[in-house]
C-alpha cells in the first residue's frame, strides 16, 4: 500500500486528477449498480457496469503510465456518452450526474476541448430533456447548466495557466531561460532509466565560459549576464529538438543529448565552439568556452555521468581552455 501511494505522489498532477476522477467515478456509480440490479433496471445496471469496468481499466492504465493523455480523451468522451445515455434511459433525476460530469470532463483535458464537448453535451440533451420534462424545468436546467459550464472554463483555464507558469519557473533558469539543475536531474533520470531497460545511448556536453570570472571583474556583472544570455541563445539554436540546454549554476551549462554517441556529442561540440566564435557579439567581450563529453555507460548514475563529463571539462581547462574533451 505504502508503494501505490508512493507511486501516486509521484505522478504528475494532472495524472492525480484522472485517477481521482476515476476513484469517483466508482464511489459514485458503483452503489448505483445495486439499486438499479435491485429495481430490474437490466438496461441502467448495465451502463452502470460499462462504466465502472472501463473507468477500472482507465485508472489502471494511467496509474501505470501507458497511453496517459489518450486515455484522458477517451475518459472525458466517456463521460460525455455516459451522462447522454443515463438522462435517455434513466428518469429526470438522473441529470444530476450532468453537473459532476462537466466539472470531470475540464479536469482531464484541455479546457477549450472540454468546453467544446460540454457545449455539443447540452445541445445533444436539449431533445432528450424535452421528452422528460416540462419546458419551464428545461429552461431551469439549461440557466444553470450553461453558466456552470463557463464558470468552470474560466476556471481551469485559469488553473491550468497558473499551474504552467508554476511548472515552468521550477524548471527553467530565469536569467538565460534554459533548464535549471532540477529539470536536468529529472530528465537525465529518465535518460539512465532508459538506458538500464532498452540499452539506449545517450551523451552529456558540460561546457562553461573561459575566464569568466575575469570577465566578471573587468567590465561588470550585468556583462557577465549578458555573455551568458548570448551564448545560451546561440547554443539553443544549433540543438537538435531532442537535446536540451540546462544552466548548472555560474557559467557552467549541461547539454543532454538523447539517443546520441560520444562522435555526436563531439559534433555537436565542434559546431558548437565554430558558432559561437562566429555568432558572438562584437559589442561584448570575447568570450571562448570549453567542452567535456561523456557518454552513458553500464553501471552509471547521474552523479557519475555528470563526475565523468566534468573530468572532461577539467582536460579542456589544463590543455589550454578553448578545447573538447572525452571521457
Amino acid at each position: 500500500m505504502k508503494n501505490i501511494l508512493k507511486n501516486f505522489a509521484a505522478k504528475p498532477p494532472s495524472d492525480k486528477i484522472a485517477i481521482c476522477v476515476v476513484l469517483l467515478l466508482m464511489v459514485g456509480v458503483f452503489p448505483m449498480f445495486w439499486v438499479r440490479v435491485l429495481q430490474n433496471n437490466w438496461i441502467m445496471a448495465l451502463l452502470d457496469a460499462v462504466i465502472v469496468f472501463c473507468g477500472c481499466v482507465v485508472g489502471v492504465l494511467v496509474y501505470h503510465g501507458k497511453y496517459v493523455e489518450k486515455l484522458k480523451f477517451v475518459l472525458a468522451l466517456f463521460i460525455i456518452l455516459a451522462m447522454l445515455l443515463t438522462s435517455i434511459y434513466g428518469n429526470a433525476f438522473n441529470l444530476y450526474w450532468v453537473y459532476p460530469g462537466t466539472l470531470a470532463v475540464f479536469f482531464l483535458i484541455k479546457p477549450r476541448i472540454a468546453l467544446l464537448l460540454n457545449i455539443l453535451m447540452a445541445f445533444a440533451l436539449l431533445p432528450i430533456l424535452s421528452d422528460k420534462v416540462e419546458l419551464k424545468d428545461v429552461a431551469t436546467v439549461y440557466a444553470t447548466l450553461i453558466p456552470s459550464i463557463l464558470f468552470i472554463f474560466y476556471f481551469s483555464s485559469e488553473l491550468r495557466r497558473q499551474h504552467e507558469l508554476l511548472n515552468l519557473q521550477a524548471t527553467q533558469d530565469f536569467l538565460t531561460r534554459a533548464g535549471n539543475r532540477r529539470a536536468f536531474e529529472n530528465d537525465a533520470k529518465i535518460c539512465v532509466d532508459s538506458f538500464k531497460r532498452y540499452q539506449i545511448n545517450s551523451s552529456l556536453i558540460l561546457f562553461d565560459m573561459d575566464h569568466f570570472k575575469m570577465i566578471n571583474d573587468k567590465y561588470g556583472h550585468a556583462v557577465g549576464d549578458d555573455i551568458l544570455k548570448e551564448s545560451s541563445k546561440l547554443v539553443s539554436l544549433r540543438l537538435r529538438r531532442t537535446d536540451k540546454l540546462y544552466r548548472l549554476g555560474g557559467e557552467e551549462f549541461i547539454i543532454l543529448m538523447q539517443g546520441a554517441s560520444a562522435e555526436n556529442a563531439q559534433t555537436l561540440a565542434k559546431d558548437l565552439q565554430a558558432y559561437v566564435a562566429k555568432k558572438r557579439s562584437e559589442e561584448l567581450p570575447k568570450y571562448t568556452m570549453s567542452f567535456g563529453i561523456a557518454q552513458l555507460t553500464e553501471g552509471d548514475t547521474v552523479l557519475s555521468w555528470v563526475d565523468r563529463a566534468d573530468k572532461a571539462l577539467y582536460q579542456s581547462k589544463d590543455a589550454g581552455r578553448d578545447r573538447i574533451s572525452t571521457l
